[in-house]
C-alpha cells in the first residue's frame, strides 16, 4: 500500500495530509470497535495514539486500551500546573502588547488530539497572521515528567508549530521546532498507522509481559520541599522564560517574511 511506505527521506505535505486521514479514520474504527468514546461520543484520540505509539507490543497496546489505568496526581501538582499556567498567560499578553504585537493568548486550549496548556496565534489588523499555519504552543511541565510523544501529539493538529517546553521545577525551557522536525512527524504517525491496522486486522499474538499497568499513586511524600522548589522556580524563571518565548516568535515571524516592531 503506497500510503504507507515509510517516510525517511524527504517531507512531503501531501504525504502527511494522507496519513493523517488515515490516522484518523484508524482511530475512529478502534474507539468504536473497543468502544473507546468520551462522554459526547467521540473517539478518545489521544488515548488511542498514545497506546500505539508507546506499545512496540500490540497486545500490550490492547491491554493497556482495555484497561487505562486510573492514575492519581496529587493535587499539589494540579495547583502547580495551574498556578505556572495563569501567570504565564497573562505575563505573554503584557510582553507581547508591550512589543507592539497584537496575539490571542489561549489557556487550556481542548484540541482533537488534546488539551493545549498555552496557544498563541499572532494578529495583525484583525486578521490572523499565517506564517505556514504558524502557531506557538507552550507546555508547561511543573514535575520532572517528559513526554515527546505527547508533544507530536500537538503537532498532528498544528503540523508547523513552534513547541516551547518549559520545565519550571527544572528551569529549563527547550524548543521541538515543527519546521525543522517534519520528518520525524510522518514516521511518528507512520508508526501509528501502521499499528493501529495491524491491531484492527487482528495481527498480534498474546504475550508474556506484565499486563494491566493498574493505579499509580502520585503521592508527594515532601510536599513542602516541591512546593518550596517550585515557586522558587516559577518566580526565578518567569521572566526569562517570557521573554524567550516572546523572541521566538518574533524570530519566526521575521523568517516568515513579517515585520516586527511597529
Amino acid at each position: 500500500m503506497s500510503l504507507l511506505q515509510f517516510p525517511a527521506s524527504t517531507y512531503d505535505e501531501n504525504l502527511l495530509d494522507n496519513l493523517k486521514a488515515e490516522l484518523d479514520k484508524i482511530c475512529e474504527e478502534i474507539a468504536a470497535q473497543y468502544n473507546l468514546v468520551d462522554r459526547n461520543g467521540r473517539a478518545k484520540k489521544a488515548l488511542i495514539i498514545d497506546a500505539l505509539v508507546n506499545n512496540p507490543c500490540l497486545s500490550c497496546a490492547l491491554k493497556e486500551l482495555l484497561h487505562t489505568s486510573n492514575d492519581e496526581v496529587d493535587a499539589l501538582y494540579r495547583e502547580n500546573h495551574s498556578l505556572a499556567l495563569n501567570i504565564l498567560v497573562e505575563a505573554l499578553r503584557y510582553r507581547l502588547s508591550l512589543e507592539g504585537l497584537s496575539a490571542i493568548v489561549e489557556g487550556e486550549l481542548p484540541g482533537e488530539y488534546g488539551r493545549v496548556d498555552v496557544l498563541i496565534k499572532i494578529v495583525r489588523q484583525g486578521v490572523l497572521i499565517r506564517l505556514r499555519d504558524l502557531v506557538i504552543i507552550v507546555e508547561l511541565k511543573t514535575g520532572l515528567s517528559m513526554s515527546l510523544t505527547q508533544l507530536f501529539r500537538y503537532a498532528l493538529e498544528y503540523s508547523h508549530s513552534l513547541i516551547v517546553v518549559w520545565r519550571v521545577r527544572v528551569r529549563q525551557l527547550f524548543t521541538l521546532d515543527m519546521a525543522k522536525h517534519g520528518r520525524i512527524l510522518l514516521a511518528y504517525i507512520f508508526t501509528i498507522v501502521n499499528r493501529g491496522r495491524a491491531l484492527l486486522d487482528g495481527k498480534f499474538m498474546e504475550c508474556k509481559h506484565g499486563g494491566d499497568k493498574g493505579t499509580r499513586n502520585s503521592r508527594i511524600e515532601d510536599p513542602q520541599q516541591v512546593l518550596d522548589e517550585f515557586l522558587e522556580a516559577l518566580a526565578d524563571t518567569l521572566p526569562e522564560a517570557t521573554a524567550k518565548i516572546v523572541q521566538l516568535i518574533k524570530e519566526k515571524m521575521i523568517a516568515g517574511g513579517e515585520q516586527v516592531g511597529f
